[in-house]
């Protein structure tokens, strides 16, 4: 969308998003634990209230990314809308794993609450609001 916004030629930029997309659907195949993340991520997006026993049934790599994502979600769950207080979150201790980069908001949700996660949000939003005029350059 970037690319798109500087003037970037939709033919190329779409050739370029067909080779990624078959990149990664090449890799996906040849790495279980790759296609486990994409099969994890599915299922939690297909049926959120059977990820959890499907984690339970499901075996090696599929079993991890299930698991990883149930922990996200208890974590953000457990906040309640003012959280446990910064620094007290307790599924960052060994329950979410990767917490300070790819989990990071689980935890922000779990310490900071709804009321914290409402200001995040924006936040990020208007951070994505802002590369826009930067991709267009100097006028």
């Amino acid at each position: 969308v970037m690319l798109l916004a500087g003037g970037a030629n939709p033919l190329v930029w779409a050739g370029t998003v067909a080779l990624g997309a078959a990149g990664f659907a090449a890799t996906a195949l040849a790495k279980p634990h790759v296609m486990a993340r994409v099969r994890a991520f599915w299922i939690t997006l297909t049926d959120p209230a059977g990820a959890a026993a499907a984690a339970v049934t499901a075996g090696g790599h599929l079993k991890n990314s299930l698991n990883q994502v149930h922990q996200s979600l208890l974590a953000i769950g457990s906040g309640g809308p003012l959280g446990v207080g910064l620094g007290q979150s307790r599924q960052k201790l060994l329950f979410v794993p990767e917490a300070h980069t790819d989990f990071i908001f689980s935890i922000i949700a779990e310490e900071g609450g709804m009321v914290l996660t409402l200001l995040v949000i924006p936040l990020l939003y208007f951070s994505y609001l802002r590369r826009f005029p930067l991709a267009r350059g100097p006028d």
